[in-house]
């Protein structure tokens, strides 16, 4: 978690993101109120994926268990820039498991094992990295 201070920060970090999300990533954006479990209200950016990028995945079904088979083959053959997508998704599983341990993101946690299972069946040695970055965040 990191915060950013300063208008003139704020406004750098933005274009940056905007950059990758947006201009690279063909993601569009928007912002918009997000309210906590409390009722506190922030003004979020949020990026999200439309039928006009090349990028876009497509519909998807009505059984969840299809989507994230869908999304998984998605994410394991793809990387950007900064990484893989499949090293992303693990992450951002593991940062709400530590940090969200009240959150029960369900799709998230079936997207992280899908992704896992996909890895550990396309390359052993792939998968026992991230085996063992999960370890060594979880201090086993």
């Amino acid at each position: 978690m990191f915060t950013i201070e300063g208008s003139s920060n704020i406004e750098d970090a933005k274009q940056k993101l905007n950059l990758r999300e947006a201009v690279l990533g063909g993601y569009t954006s928007f912002e918009t109120s997000f309210y906590d479990e409390y009722g506190a209200v922030s003004n979020v950016l949020v990026f999200t994926a439309t039928k006009e990028s090349d990028l876009y995945v497509g519909s998807m079904s009505d059984n969840p268990h299809n989507d994230v088979e869908h999304i998984a083959n998605q994410v394991v053959g793809a990387k950007g820039q900064a990484g893989t997508n499949a090293e992303y998704v693990i992450k951002m599983a593991h940062c709400v498991r530590r940090y969200f341990p009240e959150e029960k993101d369900g799709h998230l946690i079936l997207l992280d094992q899908k992704v896992k299972e996909k890895l550990r069946n396309h390359s052993k040695i792939v998968y026992s990295y991230y085996e063992e970055l999960d370890s060594v965040r979880l201090g086993i």
